[in-house]
């Protein structure tokens, strides 16, 4: 199976966070060393971002401070995978969006 090609139906997977020393370490070279302005997720064999997914967002859940009630918000957006993609061990990397809110809320009109 060619796990590299895109897909004509929306998908998804659950991601866990792979704390950023961590996926640092596994990178390669030309793409170290990550920094606080990324985050990394994934590593599980056939679960990652794939070729067409770069700019994609990655979704959060938890339960609101005010209503208590299940939200959902954007965490990153994907930035770039393994090749070939859901290699184990090597989780994608993401924008962090939370350091970029000043330059959104700025940037964003009605």
């Amino acid at each position: 199976m060619d796990n590299t090609a895109g897909s004509a139906k929306l998908m998804y997977t659950f991601l866990q966070n792979v704390p950023l020393e961590d996926c640092d370490s596994i990178q390669a070279l030309e793409v170290r060393p990550l920094d606080h302005t990324q985050l990394c997720a994934g590593g599980n064999l056939g679960k990652d971002a794939c070729r067409g997914d770069s700019g994609g967002p990655l979704m959060g859940k938890r339960e609101s401070p005010t209503t208590s009630q299940e939200q959902t918000y954007q965490l990153g957006i994907v930035s770039f995978g393994s090749i070939p993609c859901g290699s184990n061990k090597a989780p994608s990397v993401f924008t962090r969006v939370s350091e970029y809110l000043d330059w959104i809320l700025d940037n964003i009109h009605p």
